[in-house]
């Protein structure tokens, strides 16, 4: 958690921090905080809850919102109930201890006055039966042995399955190098006539993912690199080829021939060695922009890739908390 407040007060109360997330009980509810971009999100746990229980918190907290400094509430139905709040960032921060404090008192005794009371029923099953403190989907709620056993033989078996499901890499490599090659074509167009076209990388990472997927294959583990790489060769070839085509429009212009690709080649080496035209300088800088953001995009994709996995998989993951 990156909110000095919260992360105090949650280690006064002995709850678990984790990366941009801290959870535990108090007053015997169970609270999960995310520390996302720009939000902060509250989430309590409610195994069981009638539609009209429902009703009545939302209304409730409806009435109080401005007192509790909060810009949206919900109820969420999953397996079971949880009850959802969210601060903006700057809230959170000007937020003290006390006001942290504050706040959740407020929310459980609202809950404990409409009747809600704190419990430990299996968040699934609303069986009281043995329950431990869990994270469900990253969620600390109160699960069951009986649920917990399920859930996680489910998520051993979803993984399994996108594991083993056919990517298609092979179809994705075609797709991706096509969509690249089309990518290149305004890189060599304006590079050609001496711009500075580095930002084109991320168009050449984009329309490479895009031919990837339009040709039906699915991302797996492969995928970034299969991407990256490619987006990282057609950036070198679009650059080698803008250049390439100046050395050859200025060797016809200057002594009236058409050379061969081995000669405009030759030539192009040996103005990249001379440091007075200033031609390595305008390659590297083309270069170095176009790979860090064509990289900085895959690097992206392979959070996509772990979210894509995550949306099939960790309806199932749960971990004793």
């Amino acid at each position: 958690m990156n909110t000095n407040s919260m992360t105090e007060w949650a280690k006064s109360y002995s709850w678990k921090l984790i990366r941009n997330q801290a959870y535990g009980k108090y007053r015997g509810y169970y609270f999960t905080v995310f520390d996302t971009s720009n939000i902060r999100l509250v989430l309590t746990a409610l195994p069981s809850l009638t539609e009209s229980e429902s009703v009545d918190i939302y209304r409730a907290i409806e009435e109080n919102k401005e007192g509790l400094r909060i810009v949206e509430h919900g109820i969420f139905k999953s397996c079971g109930n949880l009850l959802r709040v969210s601060f903006t960032e700057a809230t959170m921060k000007a937020m003290t201890q006390e006001d942290i404090g504050s706040f959740f008192d407020q929310i459980t005794d609202l809950l404990s006055q409409l009747g809600i009371s704190a419990t430990d029923n299996c968040f699934i099953c609303s069986s009281d039966f043995g329950t431990q403190e869990t994270l469900f989907d990253n969620i600390l709620v109160p699960l069951c042995g009986t649920c917990y056993d399920h859930l996680e033989q489910e998520y051993i078996k979803a993984e399994q399955e996108f594991s083993s499901e056919e990517k298609k890499y092979g179809l994705g490599f075609i797709g991706a190098l096509l969509g690249g090659l089309l990518a290149t074509i305004p890189w060599i167009l304006l590079s050609y006539h001496g711009w500075y076209v580095g930002i084109i990388g991320f168009l050449i990472m984009f329309l490479s993912l895009k031919g990837y997927k339009l040709l039906g294959a699915r991302i797996g583990i492969l995928t970034p690199w299969i991407v990256g790489g490619l987006t990282i060769f057609l950036i070198v070839l679009a650059e080698l080829v803008a250049n390439l085509l100046q050395v050859s429009a200025a060797l016809k212009e200057v002594f009236d021939i058409s050379p061969s690709l081995g000669q405009t080649f030759g030539v192009f080496i040996e103005l990249l060695k001379d440091s007075t035209t200033g031609i390595l300088r305008g390659v590297i800088i083309n270069l170095l922009i176009g790979i860090v953001i064509g990289l900085a995009g895959t690097i992206s994709l392979f959070k996509d890739m772990k979210l894509n996995i995550n949306k099939q998989v960790d309806a199932y993951r749960v971990a004793r908390a």
